[in-house]
């Protein structure tokens, strides 16, 4: 059997880290299935993209994007609930991927969180 890896990314510095896992992680495992959310540059990297990333950033952004934002959420746990990832990666953006996370974990998925640097240079500050 298989083993699957779902990769959410919420924005472009995001979806390069998911992309760069994806290579790595075809690289050393041979049939393994990835797919996710993201874009061009995971494409490239060989997951099967099923909805893109929004890049709303402030409050406005967000409101205007909601509608998309809930859609791809549904979508997201309708292809989990279908495909049974054995893994699932979140990639930053905490208020869409905490919620993707809980319900992974409900399905029986192992649930890592990669955090952007960027995050972490706020802790420090």
């Amino acid at each position: 059997m298989s083993k699957s890896v779902l990769i959410t990314s919420g924005e472009s510095s995001g979806e390069l880290y998911g992309a760069m896992l994806a290579k790595e992680l075809f690289s050393r495992w041979q049939g393994l299935q990835v797919f996710g959310i993201g874009g061009r540059r995971m494409r490239e990297a060989g997951v099967d993209v099923f909805a893109g990333y929004s890049s709303a950033i402030g409050l406005i952004e967000a409101l205007a994007v909601y509608r998309e934002v809930k859609r791809t959420y549904e979508k997201t746990v309708e292809v989990m609930e279908r495909e049974r990832p054995d893994v699932v990666v979140l990639i930053d953006y905490p208020d869409f991927n905490f919620r993707v996370g809980a319900k992974a974990r409900e399905l029986g998925a192992k649930v890592l969180y990669y955090v952007s640097p960027q995050i972490l240079s706020l802790i420090h500050i």
